[in-house]
């Protein structure tokens, strides 16, 4: 079964970051390029940064135009480090269609950038096993708890280990396959 590294590609539907840290002249002009470091968990730290405030999500497709998979689980990577003494937890999932499914483990980041990882093997927005059509129009969603404060995520990518359905067309550009 392949195992298919992920890259945020785009902005998604959820953009609460409330403000975008980078270096001048980095090539930064939008919220994902600030948090698509790799498609592993390398990251650049504090030079690309997206502010998550209180209460607020962002989200990020990692799938554009995914065909011919069915997914047997997905990983999420996300590098964040608290804003302050006084900071949310991060609930780390996915948002489809108007809907979020987190992770019922909160993710509490430290004063240095630490990775969290959940591997999802049914979708948290069902509570199903994952299905081929899952992949469509799916963002990775990190949500901060409403709590004062704020964090500073730096990456968010991902894995896909899935079937590869013979029978349909098999279209996942840009991606690295191992």
């Amino acid at each position: 079964m392949p195992t298919i590294a992920l890259k945020v590609q785009q902005n998604g539907t959820l953009q609460g970051w409330s403000s975008i840290t980078h270096q001048v002249g980095d090539g930064v002009n939008f919220g994902y390029q600030a948090v698509d470091d790799s498609d592993s968990t390398t990251h650049d730290g504090a030079n690309t940064t997206l502010n998550l405030a209180k209460g607020a999500a962002m989200s990020f497709p990692l799938f554009l135009q995914a065909e011919g998979f069915l997914p047997v689980s997905i990983t999420l990577n996300v590098v964040a480090r608290r804003g302050g003494v006084t900071h949310p937890r991060i609930q780390i999932g996915f948002y489809r269609g108007g809907l979020t499914g987190f992770d019922a483990t909160m993710f509490d980041p430290t004063s240095s950038f630490t990775l969290a990882q959940r591997t999802f093997s049914t979708n948290p927005i069902t509570g199903l096993p994952w299905s081929s059509s899952d992949l469509v129009g799916l963002e990775a969603c990190v949500q901060n708890e409403p709590v004062n404060g704020n964090n500073d995520v730096t990456l968010i990518s991902g894995s896909l280990s899935a079937i590869i359905l013979t029978n349909r067309l098999l279209h996942l550009p840009d991606v690295e396959v191992t």
